[in-house]
């Protein structure tokens, strides 16, 4: 009897299973899943949050601490020129964007090639070795002195600190003394001789038979001492003496005291001897007494008077260089004078 009883209470409190439980069963299990995942994601990204958070404060104290050097790199400072020092004591300075290269360097001839850049050269002075210096067709012959090579592409630029160089493109010859400078364009196809190496740098004549006047151009009217400067530069560099020269004479005569005028003496004295007036060179190589030229131009004016057959007047010129130069780079010329 209670058995039947306790059944039928079981049955009346049963739920039917029907559709609408089944749904809220699955909703209930859903939705706890949900919630289960919730947790878990929370949890890993909880995780990759502190990892981060403890990296960034172990960064701070390293840098706190001045750990980290390499965080922050040095400033690298510019390289240095290097000197390049060759047989005959004779030095080459250049920057890291420069580029020569040593063709010959022996007693009796140094040849350098150089590609690029702007290269020093202190020569020591020996009659008896060619120094020579080629960069993109032109050629820069030494006998004693410092001067400067710049090549920039196609241009190449010679300046003379001290002494005096010969130049050759291959369509001129220029000769340049203490202060002066020349610009050529080296991309200019060239047409006449080249310097020889092995050439008498004091033989007489040389640039005279190298370099001609060409289509002489006049001499400005009214031209500033300026004007008249750069019209013997440009002149020079176009192998047109005879024009140089009448700008040179037409500043010294009108400008007798610009700041300039000692050095177109020179400039002048080494036109008329490329032309052959030696002469005259010789007389505007005398006619400078005085400045940071005048140990040049006394030897000049020696070799000059020598040239034009005045034996007297260039030992004179000589014996004055000797008194007063003893170890100047000319010595050895001013002897051979002598003797």
């Amino acid at each position: 009897m209670m058995e039947q009883l306790g059944s039928e209470v079981r049955t009346r409190m049963t739920a039917p299973w029907d559709e609408p439980r089944e749904q809220r069963v699955l909703r209930a299990v859903v939705r706890g899943r949900e919630r289960r995942a919730l947790r878990r994601h929370a949890i890993a990204w909880g995780g990759a949050a502190m990892t981060v958070l403890a990296g960034v404060v172990f960064l701070l104290s390293v840098v706190r601490r001045g750990e980290l050097t390499s965080v922050v790199p040095a400033p690298i400072a510019p390289a240095e020129p290097s000197t390049l020092t060759l047989t005959d004591g004779s030095r080459v300075t250049l920057p890291a964007s420069a580029h020569v290269d040593i063709e010959n360097d022996q007693e009796d001839l140094v040849q350098l090639s150089q590609t690029s850049g702007q290269v020093a050269y202190e020569v020591t002075p020996k009659p008896a070795r060619a120094f020579v210096v080629r960069a993109h067709g032109v050629t820069v012959r030494v006998v004693g002195t410092r001067f400067v090579v710049a090549v920039k592409g196609d241009r190449v630029d010679v300046h003379v600190d001290r002494g005096r160089v010969r130049v050759d493109d291959g369509r001129r010859v220029v000769e340049l003394g203490a202060g002066e400078d020349l610009g050529i364009d080296s991309a200019e196809p060239g047409s006449g001789p080249s310097i020889d190496a092995g050439a008498d740098p004091d033989a007489s004549g040389e640039l005279g038979a190298a370099a001609s006047d060409g289509g002489a151009r006049p001499v400005l009217a009214g031209a500033t001492a300026e004007e008249l400067v750069a019209q013997a530069d440009a002149s020079r560099s176009a192998g047109q003496l005879g024009a140089a020269a009448a700008a040179l004479q037409e500043l010294l005569a009108k400008y007798p005291r610009d700041s300039r005028v000692t050095s177109s003496r020179f400039t002048l004295g080494r036109v008329e001897r490329a032309r052959g007036n030696h002469a005259a060179a010789a007389r505007s190589f005398s006619a400078i007494t005085g400045g940071p030229l005048v140990e040049d131009a006394t030897a000049e004016a020696a070799a000059s008077w020598l040239a034009a057959g005045s034996k007297a007047e260039a030992r004179a010129a000589a014996e004055r260089y000797l008194a007063k130069f003893p170890g100047g780079p000319h010595v050895a010329r001013m002897r051979r004078i002598l003797e």
